[in-house]
């Protein structure tokens, strides 16, 4: 079941949302992701809202030109991380806000995950989420 879907119209504006972070006749807040949506025809990516992160999807709508672009969400917590490990026997961190340490969902150890925070310092970003 999704925790979050969203239309917007053409140029990025939000005419619907089950999610209080995405409100009603404002830029969708990850604007380039409608971008990319329109140019390579729908796209997946995660977003942070309000302190949640969340994978989400977006597809253009089509009748049959593109005339809305629509997004469905998936949170991500720890029953999902604790899945995750299970099928593929790796532990699994999400590092949802670098500021906060509430902001780690984690498999680990409180140990564990203060040492992979220390240790992301010194990693290449460039994978990204």
């Amino acid at each position: 079941m999704a925790d979050l879907m969203f239309m917007t119209d053409l140029s990025g504006t939000v005419k619907a949302s089950t999610h209080t972070g995405l409100v009603i006749e404002e830029p969708f807040p990850y604007g380039e992701l409608i971008k990319t949506a329109a140019r390579a025809g729908g796209t997946v990516s995660f977003v942070k809202l309000d302190k949640a992160l969340f994978q989400i999807v977006i597809l253009p709508v089509r009748a049959p030109t593109p005339i809305a672009f629509t997004g469905i969400g998936f949170e991500l917590d720890i029953e999902i991380a604790e899945e995750l490990k299970q099928l593929t026997n790796l532990d699994v961190s999400f590092l949802v806000d670098e500021d906060e340490s509430e902001g780690v969902i984690s498999t680990l150890g409180a140990k564990d995950i203060n040492a992979g925070l220390n240790a992301a310092k010194e990693i290449s970003d460039s994978f990204g989420l």
